[in-house]
């Protein structure tokens, strides 16, 4: 029973023992601690080719650079990780032509995070934040990259630099000449800003301008519009209006010559039923003188013809 009960203590030990070391290894596989090893130097003909082993996942992209400011020289070659880490450069030259014989500084980064493949992505976290070890490096918003730096990059060509090497006072004097032309710039980038802020207000004025006469010419369209049909209305009415002047003036003229035909109709019958022998007659009658077409009216009352009887 004890040989048992033994037995069972040993293997939920065991069992214990495993899970622990399961769950350890698992939340070790949460971080890289990054390593660049066996990087290897071929230089032929003066030419450049670097090999290196790491433990960065299969396909990271790397920027290799290669350096020397003596000879104001600075190449960078592009390249990914293969099986098991391991890369390959393309030749370092200088434009085609062998470096020149010197010490170089070789630096070999990753590429930040966001321009790696998904897949290197999650091994190494987003950002980098997987990353760890002493090659680590921060940048300020593109999260953390591995560099290595070797200074001390011995290259022996048949190509001599002859020329005059880089010093401080050169340096200085380029810095200041390109701070001039930045100044330049800035002030023709300014005379320019105010120049298309002037063209801008122009071209608004202009705008402006030519909404409001297109405005004016449409108002005085309108008006022009509105004054014809007022001309147009009144023209109606006048011409109605006179219309109805003539009809009524025709009705007035046919109406007075009915009342004259009926005047002298009347007149007519008037005059044959009045008669005076003589004037004598007429002056008793009080009804001189007659004129032409009145009551009693007689060619042989009117001695002088002239159309009024009984005048003298």
């Amino acid at each position: 029973m004890k040989k048992f009960l033994a037995m069972a203590l040993i293997l939920i030990f065991s069992l214990s023992f495993t899970s622990y070391s399961s769950t350890a290894a698992a939340a070790g596989e949460d971080k890289l601690k990054a390593e660049v090893t066996k990087v290897q130097k071929k230089v032929e003909d003066g030419k450049l080719i670097i090999k290196g082993d790491t433990n960065l996942p299969k396909k990271t992209k790397l920027l290799i650079t290669l350096t020397n400011n003596k000879f104001d020289y600075s190449e960078q070659i592009k390249t990914t990780t293969k099986s098991f880490g391991k890369f390959k450069s393309k030749e370092f030259t200088d434009g085609k032509k062998a470096l020149f014989s010197g010490t170089y500084t070789l630096t070999i980064q990753t590429l930040p995070a966001a321009k790696q493949s998904e897949k290197v992505q999650k091994k190494i976290g987003e950002n980098g934040s997987l990353l760890t070890g002493d090659l680590i490096k921060k940048l300020d918003k593109r999260g953390k990259i591995v560099e290595y730096v070797e200074s001390n990059i011995k290259i022996k060509s048949a190509r001599k630099f002859t020329g005059k090497s880089s010093t401080l006072s050169s340096c200085k004097k380029k810095t200041a000449e390109l701070e001039l032309k930045i100044k330049k710039l800035e002030e023709e980038k300014a005379e320019l800003k105010k120049q298309l802020t002037k063209f801008e207000q122009d071209d608004a004025a202009k705008k402006e301008q030519a909404k409001k006469a297109e405005d004016a010419r449409k108002a005085e369209l309108a008006r022009q519009q509105a004054e014809a049909e007022e001309a147009k209305r009144k023209a109606e009415q006048e011409a109605q209006a006179a219309a109805e002047a003539k009809r009524q003036a025709e009705q007035q003229a046919a109406a007075d010559k009915a009342a004259q035909e009926t005047s002298q109709s009347t007149n007519t019958n008037t005059n044959t039923n009045v008669f005076y022998a003589n004037c004598s007659e007429v002056r008793a009658a009080g009804a001189a003188p007659i004129s032409q077409g009145q009551p009693g009216y007689s060619r042989k009352l009117d001695r002088d013809g002239d159309g009024i009887a009984c005048d003298q």
